[in-house]
């Protein structure tokens, strides 16, 4: 029953921005500055890619473009992307990660600006 609660969560992550399954890895790519208390939360947060490593950064330009078109049509959030860059890895020592870097800010002034490496998502002994 918990294997199968544990794969509905994930299903459904995979279609509709990111779920948090545990408190160190999110699926997908969702943020905002209302996720966080502070600059450290934010500077901690752990996210990671699933899927076509290359495909990844235009992933997140999509999500950016989608948050901030929210913004403009009411919604108190948007992102600023300053910086998205595919980092391949060697084979044997590094793994392929996705370098990072944008704003989180909100009408009730809250401001985040983080720089994240997005590594590939470890699979769950638990799916």
């Amino acid at each position: 029953m918990y294997k199968s609660l544990l794969f509905l969560v994930f299903i459904f992550s995979l279609n509709s921005g990111a779920r948090i399954i545990s408190p160190e890895q999110v699926i997908g790519f969702s943020d905002s500055s209302f996720n966080y208390n502070s600059q450290e939360e934010a500077t901690q947060a752990t996210f990671c890619f699933l899927g076509d490593f290359e495909t990844t950064c235009e992933e997140i330009k999509n999500a950016a473009y989608r948050m901030n078109g929210a913004y403009y049509q009411g919604a108190h959030d948007k992102i600023e992307l300053l910086k998205c860059e595919l980092s391949f890895g060697d084979s044997h020592y590094q793994e392929d990660e996705v370098k990072v870097s944008y704003e989180l800010t909100d009408d009730y002034g809250g401001y985040f600006s983080v720089t994240r490496a997005i590594k590939s998502c470890k699979r769950s002994r638990l799916l």
